[in-house]
């Protein structure tokens, strides 16, 4: 726990970076030992000089045709070849990502600052939190199905009770903390009554509000995606990888 506190008090563009490092690191290496780079260089090889074919004959249809076929068929074994690190590195990459995406998509609802809870229903239903002396609502709007909550509240776990006529009890546990951590933001349910229940945690921009490209603000995937690019390719190069 100490350990995940730790790593969750770093800024989150490093955090990401650190990861997205990590994880290129493993699948790098793993494609290294699990493949013959002797006969991966051969194929890449191989697949360049159809390409410069390609170009050569390009007024020559029969003859592209005749060189086409030979590079798909090199590229499927190279892809064959591909298939067997992605076996050992499907897993470990499938938790980091789940942890990435639980932990840094969203900042956290931050304790003194009001926040809002949106709730979709079908009928009636009555809100009670536990504990109810550090969470307060401050206002409250109905518009059709949706109800929307202002909430204001101190650092801590809480536990909202959705109540519903003749319908099972719904819950959802929030976090209010200064730290890199949250729950939700949008709690599902199944069943009539209460559908959803939404709070109003923003979006984590790595690079922060004012950085965008275009209007565009990346977040913690695009960021990772960019950076194990740049990390994957400098790595393979490095390494002498094929």
């Amino acid at each position: 726990m100490a350990i995940m506190e730790t790593i969750l008090s770093l800024h989150p563009l490093l955090l990401i970076l650190g990861f997205s490092f990590l994880i290129t690191i493993i699948s790098v290496f793993a494609y290294k030992f699990f493949t013959n780079q002797v006969e991966m260089k051969q194929l890449k090889e191989d697949l360049k000089k159809h390409q410069k074919e390609m170009k050569d004959h390009r007024d020559n249809q029969k003859k592209m045709l005749e060189i086409q076929k030979k590079a798909m068929e090199k590229n499927l074994k190279y892809m064959q070849h591909s298939f067997k690190p992605m076996i050992f590195t499907f897993l470990p990459i499938i938790l980091l990502f789940g942890w990435l995406n639980a932990n840094l998509a969203y900042d956290p609802l931050l304790p003194g600052q009001a926040f809002n809870l949106t709730v979709v229903s079908d009928s009636a239903f009555n809100l009670s939190m536990v504990p109810n002396d550090g969470l307060a609502v401050l206002d409250k709007m109905v518009n059709g199905s949706a109800t929307v909550y202002k909430m204001n509240g101190s650092e801590g776990k809480y536990t909202l009770f959705f109540d519903s006529a003749g319908q099972d009890q719904k819950t959802a546990d929030i976090i209010i903390t200064s730290k890199q951590a949250y729950n939700g933001p949008v709690f599902k349910f199944k069943g009539s009554g209460v559908k959803t229940a939404t709070t109003s945690n923003m979006k984590m921009l790595p690079f922060g509000k004012n950085f965008n490209i275009f209007g565009y603000h990346p977040g913690w995937f695009m960021t990772y995606f960019i950076s194990a690019i740049a990390f994957n390719s400098i790595l393979r190069k490095f390494l002498k990888i094929y």
